[in-house]
């Protein structure tokens, strides 16, 4: 695996411009520049996969390592960058970022080409080992830009009543937006985006999607939201890792008790579990996902359970916040996050101290197969680095 990152960099900004080397650009503008840029990088052709802008209220200095570097300890970075994205002062209205994170793949690998204020600034790239490739996602399915621009998108955007009520309040908020599906999904929210753990922290955000085809609202996509939970993984900067969101335990193994059933207790009676107490937590319950590796060489691979199993999250009290089952056969993983949660669990809630994240193995015994449990949060502009805890 190859990751190459591209930062074009920022010397001073225009207003309301679309400057392409001078001031916070939109959609268009980026995807010129980085497309070009992309054809000059070997390995080529790239396919376009992802398209993301931000602004921030204030400057911030990104360090790539910490975003990219620590994404799994089998990987090998050449060379080091830093760049910054200035903070934002233009109107809202004009959907322009001062900076869009723009990824592209082929077969051999992925490149990411950061674009600030339309200057080339430097790149690195990153491979290793089976574990590294392993951390790649599947080869995402080429993104069609030929819909309308971020400009035009944003105008839609803050014509709903959520938006426009929230941003003629929060002027200086931060905002965010991707090309996702056919849909261009702006993020305005008073969090920061370069959240930095030490204490649990409340926000204000306000979301609405727009057709990039037909320029229109995506209908039922807009909502507002007076108080989150800004530790859901709204990072963008030195790429927090997750070992500092989520305190756990060391895991034990133990034996789900006869009787019991995974929708009340998290397992099912009989099976093989692990259970790791929760230490310290600045994570909700949708802001997190799990899944078991069996990392056996040359190449890693997912544990497929034999039974039914799954992943829960017990309240104190040994009774069941949130839960996923997972049929027999399938890798022990979860996709989205949580499928269901308990009697008064809000998904936006905190996972409390104490708590019990616990692993419904199946019928097989798991011991001895060196498998680890990847940690991971869902992320909106660069998901935190994950971590990994050994199930022994």
């Amino acid at each position: 695996m190859v990751v190459v990152i591209v930062a074009l960099l920022a010397t001073g900004r225009l207003s309301n411009g679309g400057n392409e080397t001078g001031g916070a650009i939109a959609s268009d503008a980026a995807l010129r520049i980085a497309i070009s840029y992309a054809s000059t990088v070997a390995g080529g052709p790239w396919n376009l996969t992802s398209v993301l802008g931000v602004d921030l209220s204030l400057a911030h200095t990104v360090s790539v390592i910490g975003l990219v570097g620590r994404l799994n300890p089998d990987c090998t970075v050449n060379g080091a960058l830093n760049f910054t994205i200035p903070a934002y002062s233009g109107n809202y209205s004009d959907g322009d970022f001062e900076a869009w994170e723009l990824s592209f793949e082929n077969a051999s690998g992925m490149l990411y080409v950061a674009v600030v204020h339309g200057q080339v600034a430097d790149h690195f790239e990153e491979w290793g080992g089976p574990l590294c490739a392993a951390s790649r996602p599947p080869q995402a399915v080429a993104l069609n830009t030929s819909g309308v621009s971020s400009s035009l998108a944003a105008a839609v955007a803050l014509h709903d009543p959520d938006v426009s009520g929230f941003t003629s309040i929060h002027s200086t908020a931060d905002a965010e937006v991707d090309l996702f599906g056919g849909e261009w999904n702006f993020d305005y929210t008073t969090c920061d985006f370069f959240y930095d753990p030490g204490a649990a922290v409340r926000g204000s955000t306000a979301l609405v999607a727009v057709n990039e085809t037909e320029g229109s609202e995506v209908a039922g996509s807009s909502s507002l939201a007076l108080v989150i939970d800004c530790a859901r993984a709204y990072w963008a900067g030195e790429g927090v890792p997750m070992s500092d969101l989520l305190v756990l335990g060391n895991a034990t193994r133990g034996l789900c008790p006869a009787g019991d059933s995974f929708i009340v207790r998290g397992c099912f009676g009989g099976d093989y579990t692990y259970s790791l107490k929760v230490r310290t937590s600045y994570l909700s319950y949708d802001g997190i996902v799990f899944q078991v590796l069996q990392r056996t060489e040359p190449t890693p691979a997912y544990y497929n359970v034999t039974g039914p199993g799954g992943f829960s999250v017990l309240t104190t009290t040994g009774a069941m916040a949130a839960e996923t089952e997972v049929p027999s056969g399938e890798p022990l993983l979860m996709g989205q996050g949580f499928s269901r949660y308990g009697l008064n669990i809000n998904f936006t809630d905190l996972i409390a101290p104490n708590e019990t994240i616990l692993l419904d193995m199946g019928t097989a015994s798991p011991s001895g197969l060196g498998l680890s449990l990847e940690v991971s949060c869902i992320g909106l502009f660069l998901a935190s680095p994950p971590f990994y805890a050994q199930l022994l």
